[in-house]
């Protein structure tokens, strides 16, 4: 048994998405570094480079104590630190060396979040180099698991309750979207032509860096919401829970790897318009709730207007992150006691 898991995430969004275990007695959750001494953070810094190797072994008692500091880590006897990429404590090897000396039951979990760009593999080649400091290495793209030996682990998302008052003023529609443009403006467009033109009510909120584009004449652009910056959080959530159906559009098709708009639909019940070719291949592929599409006429919006039994919907729990906790329990520690 796990006595404490330490996490060092990086954003609000990976700290949303396991937000239903922060509360948990063994969850203690690290973010990025703050203080507001400017000589602290300079000195943080430092430490942090991926560059300064040897005044990061000397600044590393100092550290040490800081991060660990009222967490009784010396009474831990099994106690796994999980370390989401982007944190730059988590590429810090040196770190890693020396919490491995100090403490040598803890286990280390590295997990990739992002595709891993060819072009830009420092970090994969790092623990490649080193694969014998991490006890587990995860990624949400089966691609990249087979291509580089990691293991493959797809999909954390917690369910996040949104204040009546913003579910009170959130559009109501049948099919919502929302994200970057990212070369996907013109399909949106024609998605959201083909299914107005049939009577649905398409709300799609639209990251797009130049707000004041105008929309192609024949498109009746009325639900065609555009943004210079991104909606926050809780407000385009509150937009999904006041939709029948979700409009899952992927920047790259050739990835399998799901998008947050797949989570989104599993955890708060939602049907799911998917161009992601690889969706039917997934464990959690439900025909009842998803509809893969390649182009706009494949799409019968009947199924976006039929019901669903509450049997017949995917479990709420399915992407909990208590079950990233319990399957790297079993691989860190019940694996390692069989070998």
């Amino acid at each position: 048994m796990v006595d404490k898991y330490y996490i060092f995430g990086y954003s609000d969004y990976i700290k949303n998405s396991i937000s239903d275990i922060l509360s948990l007695p063994n969850v203690i959750y690290f973010d990025a570094f703050k203080s507001e001494n400017i000589i602290t953070q300079l000195v943080h810094r430092v430490f942090i480079s991926r560059y300064s190797h040897l005044l990061s072994r000397i600044l590393m008692p100092l550290w040490k104590d800081k991060y660990w500091r009222g967490t009784n880590i010396d009474e831990d006897k099994n106690s796994v630190v999980i370390l989401y990429e982007i944190n730059p404590l988590s590429n810090k090897q040196e770190w890693i060396e020396q919490m491995r000396k100090s403490y040598p039951k803890m286990k280390f979990v590295y997990i990739f979040t992002n595709i891993i760009d060819e072009n830009n593999t420092w970090r994969l080649n790092r623990i490649l180099n080193k694969r014998h400091l991490y006890d587990l290495v995860l990624t949400f793209n089966r691609s990249d698991a087979e291509k580089y030996g990691l293991d493959y682990y797809e999909g954390v998302f917690s369910k996040k309750e949104i204040d009546t008052n913003l579910l009170g003023k959130a559009v109501k529609s049948d099919v919502y979207f929302c994200g970057l443009d990212k070369g996907r403006m013109k399909l949106l467009c024609e998605l959201y032509e083909h299914l107005v033109k049939q009577g649905v009510n398409c709300v799609f909120d639209i990251i797009y860096p130049q707000s004041d584009v105008i929309l192609g004449k024949d498109v009746n652009s009325s639900g065609i919401k555009l943004h210079s910056e991104l909606l926050k959080n809780d407000e385009m959530l509150a937009n999904v829970i006041n939709s029948k159906c979700i409009l899952e559009v992927l920047v790259d098709r050739t990835q399998p790897g799901s998008s947050l708009r797949m989570c989104e639909a599993i955890v708060y019940r939602k049907k799911l318009l998917t161009d992601n070719p690889f969706v039917t291949e997934k464990h959690f592929y439900n025909d009842k709730q998803m509809l893969y599409f390649e182009k706009p006429d494949d799409i019968d919006v009947d199924f976006i207007y039929k019901t669903i039994e509450d049997a017949d919907y995917l479990p709420e729990d399915m992407l909990s992150p208590t079950k990233l906790l319990e399957y790297i329990e079993k691989r860190v520690l019940d694996d390692a006691k069989k070998n």
